[in-house]
């Protein structure tokens, strides 16, 4: 329970499991060897270069927390990282990158904030992406930011994706399917060489780009909209005798 801060010295933790109900810190020279079984943290974790962190072949969880949260782990390898809900917004700072293993899924929280996973580092794994809705009124957002990556995986499915500023390529992916996907701040977003299906808005701002690189975008919702200057290859609208309202700049080739 409570928070933990080791700034030196050596230690062992519990090898069946150790829970930290607030924020995990490592700082100096501290050397930390993690549970065999599982790390829970529910809010910060810090690790920058310099500290030792072993992960002992455990799983490292980041728990359901009300309170915002940012992830650092510079200095520092996983074995594995899991999440239990993303119920506020927790971050994956630069530099730091989460080995999410095969066919993973981000669970939504239950409460009514927004939940988002903002992500300027990476995160890491084989197959499908999958994050999975609220059991709130919320949605769960994915947000690629600066320089966050999706390393290794080839689908990703969500309820809201964001590319704020980041050159998020997904050229090699054979499953996206997004609810929402927004393209802001100067991003560069690539899509998949075959599919991939939007079934709610497709916002693309001035500032950035949307390459369509060969595939098809399929629009699988009602009343659609999709704003700014789109330039698709092929565009296929699945619904039959629903409106689909495009921007005035909006075109397909």
């Amino acid at each position: 329970g409570g928070s933990y801060s080791q700034t030196g010295g050596s230690v062992i933790a519990p090898s069946a499991g150790m829970t930290v109900s607030g924020s995990f810190t490592l700082a100096g020279t501290a050397w930390f060897r993690a549970p065999a079984a599982v790390l829970s943290v529910a809010q910060n974790f810090t690790a920058p270069p310099g500290v030792q962190f072993d992960p002992n072949a455990g799983t490292v969880r980041f728990a359901n927390s009300s309170s915002n949260a940012t992830i650092s782990c510079a200095g520092v390898t996983f074995q594995t990282v899991t999440f239990t809900a993303i119920q506020a917004t927790k971050t994956v700072a630069a530099n730091c990158t989460l080995p999410l293993g095969s066919d993973p899924t981000l669970p939504g929280g239950s409460g009514k904030t927004s939940p988002t996973l903002i992500v300027s580092g990476s995160l890491a794994g084989t197959g499908t992406l999958t994050v999975n809705p609220s059991t709130g009124t919320a949605v769960p957002t994915l947000e690629l930011l600066s320089s966050g990556t999706l390393s290794g995986f080839s689908g990703l499915v969500a309820p809201t994706l964001i590319v704020d500023g980041d050159t998020a390529d997904f050229g090699g992916f054979t499953t996206l399917s997004v609810n929402a996907l927004t393209i802001r701040n100067a991003a560069q977003f690539t899509a998949p060489a075959g599919d991939m299906s939007v079934s709610g808005p497709l916002t693309l701002a001035a500032d950035s780009a949307f390459r369509p690189n060969g595939g098809t975008v399929h629009l699988t919702g009602t009343s659609q909209t999709v704003t700014g200057s789109v330039a698709f290859f092929n565009l296929s609208k699945a619904t039959r005798s629903e409106e689909r309202r495009v921007g005035k700049e909006c075109r397909s080739r």
